[in-house]
């Protein structure tokens, strides 16, 4: 199993977000979380993805209010529900965040090559590139322009190239229509 998630609670302030939720993905699946806004599609992915801070049972302030997060993520057989999100990253769980923020001020290439930063091969970096070139010819078109000024869509595949740059094992998409 790649990804399994047990017994998930999230809590802001005294508002229950996310209550008692399990799911699991295997190798080669291609799953999709559908819900209404303020479900809690987005804070599951940040739970996963280590962006939600898990001191289980303790309330850790934040700008938002107060957090409560318990229960169990285990990507490739290993717990990470304490691993920081750079040291998931680097694991190669991938979280693609909604409203798509590229690097405003550097060009489709930059950014695309940020996404690869933790690739440390280089024919491998080349690779991801054609590959990202190939699903968006788009930004192959743009490669010198500034992501500032790109479309929504063009920012939202920039984003997603963006992540695919890094070679995720698992890549969560929050939101991959917008734009």
């Amino acid at each position: 199993m790649l990804l399994e998630v047990s017994n998930l609670t999230v809590c802001y302030g005294k508002a229950m977000i996310i209550n008692d939720l399990s799911i699991h993905v295997n190798q080669g699946e291609l799953v999709s979380l559908v819900g209404p806004n303020g479900a809690g599609k987005s804070t599951l992915l940040r739970a996963i993805t280590g962006l939600v801070i898990w001191e289980k049972g303790i309330k850790r302030g934040t700008a938002g209010g107060d957090i409560t997060v318990g229960g169990r993520v285990v990507f490739e057989g290993e717990a990470i529900e304490r691993v920081p999100a750079h040291a998931i990253t680097k694991k190669g769980l991938i979280h693609c965040p909604e409203r798509r923020r590229p690097f405003r001020e550097m060009s489709v290439l930059e950014n695309l090559y940020a996404g690869a930063y933790l690739v440390k091969n280089k024919e491998h970096v080349q690779q991801n590139l054609e590959n990202v070139y190939r699903l968006f010819p788009r930004l192959q078109e743009r490669v010198k322009q500034i992501s500032g000024t790109l479309s929504g869509g063009e920012q939202q595949m920039l984003a997603l190239g963006r992540a695919l740059m890094s070679n995720p094992k698992l890549l969560c998409i929050d939101e991959p229509s917008t734009g």
